[in-house]
């Protein structure tokens, strides 16, 4: 891996809790997984009983599945989010789960627990720490993690391809031969629906790939764009820890 070039670009903050604040995160996050784990989405991943393995087995067998059909191609778009836990506003996130059904007391902790750290500007000493919290998700919590899949909920929920683990989201098209490609459109809705929450696709990371047996393939995959600029087609992507 070469060395980071840029604090703000190639590295992300670490939230210390204390430990007392970690005994409370358990609590909370047992009683919010017990309201809201069946009302999240079926293809996301990272929720108890599932793993990374699950999802790139499945997202792997919808590409087979496709190909499979014969006289298609497959395409697929890995979407990455610039500073996806930095950027998230605080206020989308208590919305949704209010949307979800969430007990009123759970929604008024998790309220504290984030803009608390905003606080922390008060202390010189935190003034760093206020500074990757504020407006955003802390990183390396119990909460943190789960609370990100929860505002990406009703992302692509209509998109039969797609699997999500926390901020990871790919997506994939089975494009029939002379057809032409409907994915830009599903890239468009999750720029759209980032900037509706304070999140950015980061289009220098996001990549698409096309994966097609066809002697001649003749499918009409129109460019994906993203802030005006094409995005890069590769061979290979690494996803979840694996290329």
């Amino acid at each position: 891996m070469s060395p980071p070039k840029s604090m703000e670009e190639d590295l992300r903050p670490i939230s210390l809790t204390a430990q007392i604040g970690k005994l409370m995160e358990g609590f909370v996050l047992k009683s919010l997984l017990s309201e809201v784990a069946d009302k999240l989405d079926k293809k996301q991943f990272a929720l108890p009983t599932k793993s990374t393995t699950q999802a790139l087995v499945y997202f792997i067998h919808l590409i087979y599945a496709g190909l499979d059909k014969g006289n298609s191609s497959v395409r697929l778009f890995f979407a990455d989010f610039r500073k996806g836990f930095d950027l998230v506003d605080h206020n989308v996130i208590i919305a949704e789960l209010g949307n979800l059904g969430v007990q009123p007391i759970i929604i008024r902790w998790i309220r504290s627990f984030l803009t608390s750290r905003e606080q922390c500007v008060k202390i010189d000493s935190c003034k760093s720490s206020w500074k990757k919290f504020n407006g955003g998700l802390p990183h390396a919590t119990k909460l943190g993690p789960f609370l990100f899949a929860i505002l990406v909920n009703s992302l692509l929920i209509h998109w039969q391809g797609r699997i999500k683990f926390v901020d990871e989201t790919s997506v994939l098209e089975v494009t029939p031969r002379f057809s032409p490609s409907l994915l830009p459109i599903a890239v468009k809705d999750i720029a759209e629906f980032a900037a509706s929450r304070g999140m950015e696709l980061n289009s220098k990371k996001c990549k698409e790939m096309m994966v097609s047996f066809l002697k001649y393939d003749l499918t009409r995959a129109n460019s994906i764009y993203i802030s005006g600029l094409p995005e890069e087609r590769v061979s290979s992507y690494k996803r979840l820890g694996v290329i």
